[in-house]
């Protein structure tokens, strides 16, 4: 896949870009642009897979929790997918930001 930068839009005015990536394992978008004006978001689906692995491999209860939450957020991902963004962004808030929140604990 090699380097790739794909901008998307800014969620929060925590960070003033937001990059999606497509890099060698290990290299970080810090590391790549030098600044800590940018957040490295990555792909659900990728973060899901490595939980998975670990909890088939060690049983690991947290990464089951983990899997769990994503399951959740994948849950509310679908049952939006017909609404327009602007309603979709606010159930998003009200359901899916606790239980992201509670996931990055």
């Amino acid at each position: 896949m090699g380097l790739e930068w794909i901008p998307v839009q800014n969620p929060t005015a925590d960070s003033d870009v937001w990059l999606k990536r497509h890099l060698p394992s290990g290299v970080t978008a810090r590391e790549r642009s030098g600044s800590s004006l940018l957040t490295e978001i990555g792909c659900m689906a990728h973060a899901r897979r490595k939980f998975y692995d670990l909890h088939q491999t060690n049983k690991s209860e947290v990464a089951a929790q983990a899997l769990e939450y994503i399951g959740q957020l994948y849950h509310i991902e679908r049952a939006l997918k017909e609404l327009p963004p602007d309603k979709r962004q606010s159930i998003k808030n009200q359901k899916a930001r606790p239980i992201a929140d509670a996931l990055h604990q």
